[in-house]
């Protein structure tokens, strides 16, 4: 933020030092900013092995729904690629890796992970919804032939 400040500024002189890194602060500024996004990239580097248990858990699963089951499992490849996409992306960043594997970039190939794993999770939750619909409706259809309870609309108006 204080870099963008920084070179938004109205005093032309400012944005020239800022613009040629000539500015001591800014030079600071940017290289907090760059240790801060390694170190938040060390504390991902391994989570890709949870994703590995959980699929492994997804697939003994005998309990789950099939469809739900499925949408989980792709959703969780989903994350697992996404980390190793995003271990590659650092790793390139270091010098370690090529920045790109066949004509990709490792940044597109997390981004597109992450993605599709939202979009998943999102059809995750809306097949959720309709599941405890339908047990909600079948649990109020018991309770209505067992108490004869009939469902007291309220006047909301």
């Amino acid at each position: 933020m204080y870099i963008t400040c920084m070179r938004t500024s109205d005093d032309p002189e400012i944005f020239n030092r800022v613009k040629q890194r000539k500015d001591p602060s800014v030079n600071r500024a940017k290289k907090l900013e760059n240790n801060i996004s390694n170190g938040r990239k060390i504390f991902r580097l391994l989570l890709w092995l949870n994703e590995i248990s959980e699929i492994e858990n997804l697939i003994k699963n005998k309990k789950m729904n099939g469809v739900l089951r499925i949408l989980k499992l792709l959703s969780t490849t989903c994350s697992f690629f996404y980390y190793v996409a995003d271990n590659a992306v650092w790793s390139a960043g270091l010098g370690y890796l090529s920045p790109k594997i066949f004509k990709y970039k490792w940044k597109q190939i997390k981004n597109t992970f992450s993605l599709w794993k939202t979009i998943l999770e999102l059809i995750i939750s809306m097949y959720t919804i309709v599941l405890k619909k339908r047990q909600e409706k079948a649990i109020r259809a018991r309770l209505a032939a067992n108490f004869k309870y009939k469902p007291v609309m309220l006047d909301t108006e």
